[in-house]
């Protein structure tokens, strides 16, 4: 066993220190935890988060009574153990266990039809929520009361659907009727992309597809629904209606985002250059936006009310205006769109309150840990969305930054700088802090990291946060007296200015890098690292560090594959390398289709780039050769003719007709057979070919095959 010296001191505060004596690497450990006992609680909701992470990484889904049996089971062992041991494990198994539990339970609580085939047929049901798209189409969610031709165990909960030319659009809370091309929800569009099925599994949606022109009101919505959800929905479509007779098209769609957080009708071209720019967190409702808007509400209470000197000597000013802050932040999320995201920045702001309260300090390492522990088990899934873990990613990041400055020794020679520079310096870190803690998780998930995200922030959010938020609260304030016109006006401008600083921004050389998908194993070592480096106080916390520089290693190390194909095969994205390098291609899908766009920067490259490639592939009546890789091919077989001399000569093999058993020569087979497997990527040489597909568990958000039975349509 390892050895550690360490110098323990006596008991005895009058004696002199006892001589450094050996300890076993694990009394050691111990020690050190000891010492940091009151940290432990931190750790709870991490265990509680791996806990969720092993019921979502299972290839099937588990019974209620597995957990319900095992998890006691595994604490009656754990307590056979000694004394001093199991105080640290019973607790840990404790919170793995209620983290899978979460899941289990999650899971079966929404668990809902979801559309087993492609359909188009007259849909019934009531309007959840309404969004214009920037391309002029309007995507509802409805509520559905029957489709054509299912039956009722059949028939999904909800719906998403976009309708094109429309002349009037429903109000929230309509019946309504209309006829639907539907198709189930799209698994990830490759391996480790983004889940959409499993979203809307959660979200209760359980088709998707596209609309015409004509939608019937059957019932309106003064007669159904509750009062409080048509007053909000009626205000967000009067909140809405307002901007855009104040503000030019492409203002009002950020402002409509800012908001009540409906971001369809954003630009693609703004869209992109503010997450190139590495501020998009600043378009969705978060707890950015929450402490903005409760931050004004709360100074302006204790602010007013401390105006007023009987209340002011009487009363407890600050606990009054938290109450207040909470209660317009309530209000805030009534006006959204009240996604899980919103919710999840509400709950965390809830929690601040509630410590304020309770004369708790509002952001701590506890109460965030409390906010974080009641969210995974409200909501286990969101442990794999970006902003979940780039939300607490930044606040944990920033909070111990904190802590280490406030503990730090002071030195009485160093620099004063002069109060401005020192608000422009500390607002740097904050930012670069903010920028290192979610990195990851933007890279990982997004394949891009924004060389320019620290210069993005610093322009971008004191111009948010001290004029256009402010100017937006304001205009929604006044707007019951028709006063909205000079504050949106005002409010335009500066979403003017905020979207020409991140076409700037986002047009500097290098603004971004193109990342190659990340395995999953190298974000979880980065973020084991960053917890451990966070969580701990003492200088073992500094054993974190090379964890997350290992992790970046194994990320950075990571090849991209040659191939992508859809999970009905006929589409692709492709790279070639020739004499001068890499080039790409695209056969099936346009680059800028959502799909093809995934592709090529899971490819590790810019969608705008020129695809030189696809003029190298060979088709004809039957089929096409596609090359990739380093002198690979993949056949693309279209007509059953020609499968036999493709089964005897081809290395990897994707066909719209079902393969034969006895086609073996290839490597890799892909065939309608296997499209319950989802989109897959090749990897592939002259006589070598691999292959790993999206989808290689069978949960109930996976229903079965996915075929494109519709054409492409671009992503709104």
């Amino acid at each position: 066993m390892a050895a550690v010296v360490l110098k323990m001191p006596h008991r005895d505060a009058g004696e002199e220190p006892t001589p450094a004596r050996r300890l076993t690497l694990l009394q050691w450990l111990a020690h050190e935890l000891a010492a940091e006992r009151d940290r432990h609680v931190l750790w709870l909701p991490v265990f509680i988060g791996i806990g969720i992470g092993f019921y979502f990484l299972l290839p099937i889904e588990p019974p209620l009574i597995v957990p319900l049996v095992l998890g006691p089971v595994a604490i009656a062992l754990a307590w056979l153990m000694p004394k001093n041991i199991r105080r640290l494990i019973i607790p840990t198994f404790v919170a793995i266990w209620i983290g899978f539990l979460a899941g289990v339970v999650r899971t079966s609580l929404v668990a809902a039809p979801v559309l087993s085939r492609p359909l188009f047929a007259d849909v019934t049901g009531v309007v959840r929520w309404r969004e214009p798209l920037v391309s002029g189409a309007l995507r509802l969610v409805i509520d559905v009361q029957s489709i054509e031709g299912l039956t009722r165990p059949e028939t999904p909960r909800r719906v998403r659907v976009s309708l094109r030319g429309v002349e009037k659009a429903p109000e929230i809370g309509d019946l309504v009727e209309l006829k639907a091309k539907l198709e189930p929800p799209d698994g990830p569009p490759m391996p480790g992309g983004y889940d959409y099925a499993r979203v809307a599994w959660f979200s209760g949606v359980g088709a998707a597809g596209y609309g015409g022109d004509t939608i019937s009101v059957l019932k309106p919505a003064q007669q159904i629904g509750s009062d409080l959800s048509r007053w909000f929905a009626k205000a967000r479509v009067t909140i809405e209606e307002r901007i855009d007779a104040n503000m030019p098209q492409h203002d009002a769609a950020v402002a409509t985002a800012l908001i009540v957080g409906a971001r369809g009708g954003i630009s693609r071209g703004d869209t992109s250059a503010m997450q190139n720019a590495g501020v998009s967190h600043v378009l969705s409702i978060s707890g950015f936006h929450f402490a903005l808007i409760a931050g004004m509400i709360f100074f302006l209470v204790r602010g007013g009310l401390a105006l007023i000197e009987p209340i002011a000597l009487r009363w407890p000013l600050k606990k009054i205006a938290a109450v207040v802050a909470l209660a317009g932040s309530a209000f805030y999320v009534g006006l959204s769109d009240g996604s899980a995201p919103v919710i999840r920045s509400f709950i965390m702001f809830a929690v601040a309150i509630l410590a304020i309260l309770i004369d708790r300090p509002a952001l701590s390492m506890r109460t965030v840990a409390f906010a974080a522990g009641i969210l995974l088990i409200a909501s286990p899934e969101s442990l794999l969305d970006p902003s979940f873990e780039m939300s607490f990613g930044a606040v944990i990041g920033l909070l111990a930054a904190y802590e280490w400055w406030g503990s730090r020794k002071k030195n009485e020679n160093e620099l004063r700088l002069p109060v401005f520079v020192r608000g422009i310096v500390a607002t740097a870190l904050t930012s670069l802090v903010a920028e290192i803690s979610t990195a990851p998780f933007a890279a990982y998930h997004f394949n891009q990291f924004q060389g320019y995200g620290l210069l993005g922030n610093e322009i971008i959010v004191p111009l948010l946060s001290f004029f256009i938020m402010p100017l937006g609260a304001l205009s929604v304030a006044v707007m019951p007296f028709h006063l909205e016109h000079w504050p949106l006006t005002a409010m335009g401008w500066g979403i003017d200015e905020m979207l020409k600083a991140a076409h700037w921004t986002a047009g500097l050389p290098g603004a971004v890098a193109y990342l190659t998908p990340w395995p999953a194993f190298a974000l979880v070592l980065m973020v084991a690292g960053g917890l451990w480096l966070a969580l701990w106080r003492r200088p073992w916390r500094l054993a974190g560090a090379p964890v997350a520089l290992l992790g970046l290693a194994f990320a950075l190390l990571a090849a991209a594959p040659d191939l992508y194909v859809s999970d009905a095969g006929n589409a692709m994205a492709f790279r070639v390398h020739g004499e001068n390098g890499w080039s790409y291609g695209l056969l099936g899908t346009k680059p800028d289709s959502y799909r093809g766009e995934a592709w090529l920067k899971g490819l590790g490259v810019d969608p705008a780039m020129p695809l030189v490639a696809s003029s190298l592939v060979k088709c004809d009546s039957l089929g096409c050769v596609v090359p990739a890789g380093r002198g690979g091919e993949v056949s693309l077989v279209r007509d059953g003719r020609a499968l036999a001399e493709e089964c005897n000569r081809a290395i990897a093999l994707v066909s719209l007709v079902r393969i034969a058993d006895d086609c073996r020569t290839p490597r890799v087979l892909i065939d309608p057979s296997r499209s319950n497997k989802g989109a897959a990527a090749l990897r592939l040489s002259q006589r070598k070919a691999s292959v790993q597909f999206a989808i290689e568990a069978k949960r109930p958000w996976h229903h079965g095959p996915m075929p494109d039975a519709f054409p492409e349509e671009d992503e709104e």
